[in-house]
């Protein structure tokens, strides 16, 4: 692969991982709405803001790691950067959401491990990551809270 190349797979990859988060969150932000409108309890409160404390510094901490391995050309780790600071960011924000939260977190950070150890299948684990832990565990959820 040559250099362009490699460089235009890295930023599309982090603007589909901006893509992905941007949805997580939107889909999150509007059930959470809509079961604290059905609970009648307030949406916005200091737990609220806890928790967007709690997922803002680790995704921002690992959006700037993204910045830099984007700047050293280092696409290969990027998946597991990516993995990595989000399970840790969802591990932090566990304490103020649903316990299972947590275990999602601890999940998304061993398989980015896994592809730090294994460059080479980085894509597939992040959309293993990403993508099918995100539908077993919406639908986990929908099981246990919604149904």
């Amino acid at each position: 692969m040559f250099p362009h190349q490699t460089f235009s797979l890295g930023v599309a990859l982090v603007i589909l991982a901006i893509a992905v988060l941007l949805l997580a969150v939107g889909f999150s932000t509007l059930f959470t709405a809509r079961m604290a409108r059905r609970l009648g309890v307030p949406l916005w409160d200091e737990t609220a803001k806890s928790l967007v404390l709690a997922l803002v510094v680790p995704l921002a901490a690992g959006g700037g790691m993204c910045l830099v391995l984007l700047s050293h050309f280092l696409f290969s780790l990027l998946p597991s950067m990516m993995l990595v600071f989000y399970g840790l960011a969802l591990v932090s924000a566990g304490k103020y959401t649903l316990g299972e939260v947590r275990y999602l977190g601890i999940v998304e950070v061993g398989i980015g491990l896994a592809a730090g150890l294994w460059p080479e299948w980085g894509l597939v684990l992040w959309g293993i990551g990403f993508g099918v832990l995100h539908i077993v565990y919406g639908i986990a959820m929908y099981m246990k809270y919604e149904k």
